[in-house]
Order: C-alpha cells, then structure tokens, then sequence
C-alpha cells in the first residue's frame, strides 16, 4: 500500500531565519506520522510561500491531507486536488477553510479551537496598554532625543474606565482575565454565551449597542463568518463614545 501524502502550505513553524522552508524541522510531525506517510511542504523565498510552481502544483495533486494556515482553500484548489480526504487549519477561525465548499466535495475540515489562545490574549492586552499609556508615541520622542513624559498626551486613568470584548469564546475570556487587573469593568457581548458564565469570567452580559455606548475600548474576537463581517459598520461607530 502506497504512503498517503500529507501537504503543508504553509508552514511558518518550519520556516529558517533566512526565510525558507526546512522540512528537518518536523519533528513532532515526523514522530507523529511515523513511516507511515509521506510529508511534503511549499517551498519559500524571502518569507513568501511558493503555490504556483510545478513542485506545487504535483504535490497538491498528490495529497491527500491538506495542513493550512493562512492559505486558502478555493474550487481551483479543490479541483486540483483530487485525491484529497480532509483539511486542518492551524488557527482557531475557519473561514479561509471555506466550509461549504469541502461540505459540498466530501472532505472533512476543522481547525484548532485553543490554539495560541495565552499567546492573543497576551498580545491584545500588550497592544491595548499601550495605546493606553501613550507607550509608542514616547518611545518615538526618545529615540530622537527628546525626552517628554507628556508626549502623546495624559493617559486615562484605566480604573475609571469600562473596556467591551465582542467574542466570548476561549480568547476573549483569556481577555478578560488579563484586563480586569486595570479597568474598573468588563463588558461583554456574545449572542451564544450564556449570561451566566460570561458573569462567572469577571464581565456583565450587555447588548451590542449597549457595548458600544458604555465601553471606553473595544477588543473585538468573534469568529469571521457571514454574521460577522461587516460587523463594525457606520451604526456600530456612531454608537461608541467620541
């Protein structure tokens, strides 16, 4: 019985310093898989994946399992992959899996609920203190030589303030958890959350527009699906504090 063949598109774990694609830095695939399939991975240049190269182009052809990270999943991609039986997305949102499109072809597709969930919830909370504290605008003062502890403005006082999350799902709870230390209240909304474990995590259930008239900040980390997108629309900024 032939090897089945599994492809990465693009791999940004295996990825070297310069910029390309090392496939001796699958480990814990090669330990996972074993023998017993053949892995293969888009080649890059410069930090960009290759998908329009015959190596490609056959390796597509060849596959039978997808892995993905941002690339996309499209008829053309589909068609050119005929022998292909699922897809893995390494990330939490699904939409560059396009669902119903491999609903329709008969493959299977999911993603990774908790991946890097610690990893956003820190960075979101980084980016949001230090648009607080005026962090980027000080920094960019003394690295010419001026040094000015009012650059940028005064900063708010974050124990006056109410901070919304929109999403309530595994991130935006890690959110909450790493805001509630600095804002005097947090908000949520989440039509598929219960008021009570949203209550549980440290945040008041409210409507969306009731989100937006009472937050100072908003973190937005719903999923992107056709109920979402175009969430943040000319209503829902008119509806925030100036």
């Amino acid at each position: 019985m032939s090897k089945r063949t599994v492809l990465y598109t693009d791999p940004f774990w295996a990825r070297t310093p310069e910029g390309r694609v090392d496939g001796a830095r699958a480990t814990l695939e090669r330990e996972v898989f074993g023998d017993n399939y053949d892995l293969r991975f888009a080649s890059c240049i410069n930090g960009r994946y290759i998908h329009d190269d015959r190596d490609f182009e056959r390796d597509l052809a060849e596959a039978d399992a997808l892995v993905i990270c941002r690339y996309r999943i499209t008829s053309t991609v589909v068609e050119a992959a005929s022998r292909l039986r699922i897809v893995a997305r390494q990330g939490v949102g699904y939409d560059n899996l396009n669902e119903e499109l491999l609903r329709s072809a008969g493959i299977v597709g999911f993603n990774i609920p908790d991946y890097c969930t610690d990893e956003v919830a820190a960075h979101t909370a980084a980016l949001l203190l230090a648009l607080e504290r005026n962090i980027v605008q000080q920094h960019n003062w003394l690295a010419v030589g001026r040094f000015d502890v009012y650059a940028g403005g005064t900063p708010r006082r974050l124990q006056r303030l109410t901070v919304g999350i929109v999403g309530f799902g595994r991130i935006g709870r890690a959110v909450a958890a790493r805001l509630r230390p600095f804002y005097k209240q947090i908000v949520a909304y989440d039509p598929y959350v219960s008021e009570d474990l949203i209550e549980a995590h440290g945040a008041a259930k409210v409507g969306l527009e009731e989100l937006c008239s009472r937050s100072d900040a908003i973190s937005l980390h719903p999923l992107l699906n056709r109920e979402t997108t175009g969430l943040v629309d000319a209503r829902f900024l008119a509806g925030m504090k100036p």
